[in-house]
């Protein structure tokens, strides 16, 4: 686990900073670190460098403030027998 999560929705302060008791969804795109082609539009087998993984965690908010994005969090890409 990470420490992904600061501060909270409201921008204060926040004393657990890996979990967030809020619903929440995530949304994972492909991402080229090189940046020789955009996040998500890489596709599986099409050349242009290693893939690595981007996710951006949206949790619920409160008030003016429906939905509040934490990341992203970039996964490398692993090879086998690394």
């Amino acid at each position: 686990m990470i420490e992904l999560f600061q501060n909270d929705v409201t921008g204060g302060f926040k004393e657990g900073k890996k979990l967030m008791g809020r619903r929440n969804y995530a949304i994972f795109v492909a991402f080229e670190p090189q940046g020789m082609m955009p996040p998500g539009m890489v596709k599986p087998g099409m050349a242009g460098g290693p893939v690595s993984l981007a996710v951006d965690f949206i949790v619920q908010g409160e008030g003016m403030y429906p939905t509040v994005k934490f990341g992203p969090v970039v996964v490398p890409r692993v090879e086998y027998g690394q």
